[in-house]
């Protein structure tokens, strides 16, 4: 197989034959935006804060000569958020599926420490590394527990709710609470004026009578 002279044998030679040093960020203004308001726009947005991060841990942690280059690492996040967007889970996956293979490593070597301090009778250190073991085995489980709920998401089960005639009481799956009681429909007669006063005599009046009766003159009264 022919190599191809032009390019980069490793990262360091890639970054060394870039033009813009690493920790440069370019602003493209492709629509004729204002380059201020676009530099604004990527401060605030969601990835340049990872991508400085992944640039600054990346030197020391793959013993590079410089650090990765700022812009094309915010490009590829951008590249893998518009895939999230996408509804493409790929890379959650993949990423949930690495640590927890990490962590069963980790989960193995806590476990080989602790059981070679338990058999030279130092139980403290072993005790402290079965600690460790199973903190890893238990995080684990809950990395898989996460891509599995990804992967097939738990079935939901709707409540049923029974509300009796009278409208008082509502039974969810078998727990029973009163509901707020209702005005009544009928409220009883309220009385006019202060409690203190006379009803209003509310009742027909009767009729007049013809009959004009007379009135008899009374007798003189003789006092002894």
């Amino acid at each position: 197989m022919t190599k191809t002279s032009n390019l980069p044998a490793n990262i360091e030679d890639a970054q060394k034959a870039r033009v813009r040093p690493p920790n440069t960020l370019d602003v493209n203004c492709p629509n004729g935006e204002d380059p201020v308001e676009q530099l604004a726009r990527i401060m605030t947005g969601p990835r340049l804060a990872s991508a400085i991060a992944l640039s600054t841990i990346s030197k020391p942690l793959l013993n590079l000569d410089e650090k990765l280059d700022l812009t094309a690492t915010r490009l590829a996040l951008r590249e893998a958020s518009d895939r999230l967007n996408a509804d493409d889970l790929s890379d959650v996956k993949s990423m949930l599926y690495s640590q927890a293979s990490a962590l069963n490593l980790l989960f193995a070597e806590m476990t080989s420490k602790s059981f070679s301090n338990l058999k030279g009778n130092c139980f403290e250190a072993g005790k402290a590394y079965l600690g460790l073991a199973l903190k890893a085995q238990n995080q684990c489980r809950m990395t898989l527990e996460t891509l599995g709920n990804i992967v097939q998401p738990p079935a939901i089960f709707a409540k049923q709710a029974n509300i009796n005639n009278g409208g008082q009481q509502q039974v969810n799956n078998g727990v029973a609470f009163r509901a707020p009681a209702t005005e009544n429909q009928n409220p009883p007669t309220k009385l006019e004026g202060a409690m203190n006063e006379t009803p209003m005599d509310t009742r027909t009046a009767g009729s007049v009578g013809n009959s004009n009766s007379q009135l008899a003159t009374l007798d003189a009264i003789h006092r002894t």
